[in-house]
């Protein structure tokens, strides 16, 4: 029964920091659902990271890409920027691109000029890994 009655507190608090929170809610498509490695990635609309100017950015921070799925149109510039305190790296497993081993603070840019999915990881940490969606 005391389960049954903390779910109203529960729900009101769940509201109320909704209600106060900065941050933007943004429904998940299902056309940016993915599988990888038999787990679901929902790559919500914010995630889609297309921007007026073709540019695009991406954090390194606490081990891990973020975000760590993004589509984008072809002719895209993602940036991808270390705001860890180690070296990391953004390398395609198809071989297309390598930051080679960014520290802190540091910048790489790859234009994406090929519609196709492209995965990444960083070489010193290969458990940390992204996608990039390039679409027509």
């Amino acid at each position: 029964m005391r389960k049954i009655q903390l779910l109203p507190s529960l729900i009101a608090t769940i509201i109320l920091v909704a209600a106060c929170s900065p941050a933007t809610i943004t429904p998940v498509s299902m056309e940016g659902i993915l599988t990888t490695a038999n787990q679901p990635i929902a790559v919500a609309e914010n995630d889609t990271q297309q921007t007026q100017d073709g540019l695009v950015s991406i954090n390194i921070q606490g081990f891990a890409f973020s975000p760590k799925t993004i589509t984008v149109k072809v002719g895209t510039q993602v940036t991808w920027t270390n705001l860890d305190n180690v070296g990391h790296t953004a390398t395609a497993l198809d071989g297309s691109y390598d930051s080679g081993l960014l520290n802190n603070g540091e910048s790489f840019t790859f234009q994406f000029d090929q519609p196709g999915t492209f995965e990444y990881l960083c070489t010193p940490h290969p458990s940390m890994r992204g996608i990039i969606i390039v679409v027509p």
